[in-house]
């Protein structure tokens, strides 16, 4: 009954085709806040529950993947963390919007 869960968090989960916001914004040569705002004034993404989640009609366009984070804090209390990373797909999207080098 896990193999298949398992093969998908391979697969999927942890694709390695993803990069964080943190190393997109460095591509930008800009502060990984600077993109975060950038990207919530241009309604593309927004900030709920503790993790960046991107607006529906971009949601569906497959730019970002969810990844969960595991942290063992005081007295073995295991804590998890959702966070976004983008998609190849999704990293040429904010390219071709913020990077003057790609505008057509």
């Amino acid at each position: 009954a896990l193999k298949p869960r398992a093969a998908y968090a391979d697969e999927v989960l942890d694709s390695i085709s993803c990069i964080t916001t943190t190393q997109l914004a460095k591509e930008l040569s800009m502060s990984t806040q600077e993109l975060n705002r950038r990207l919530c004034e241009m309604r593309i993404q927004y900030w709920q529950s503790g993790q960046y989640m991107l607006y529906a009609g971009y949601a569906r366009q497959g730019f970002a993947k969810s990844r969960t984070r595991i942290h063992t804090v005081k007295d073995g209390i295991v804590l998890t963390e959702t966070y976004l990373v983008w998609t190849e797909r999704g990293r040429e999207f904010i390219h071709r919007l913020l990077n003057p080098k790609f505008a057509n």
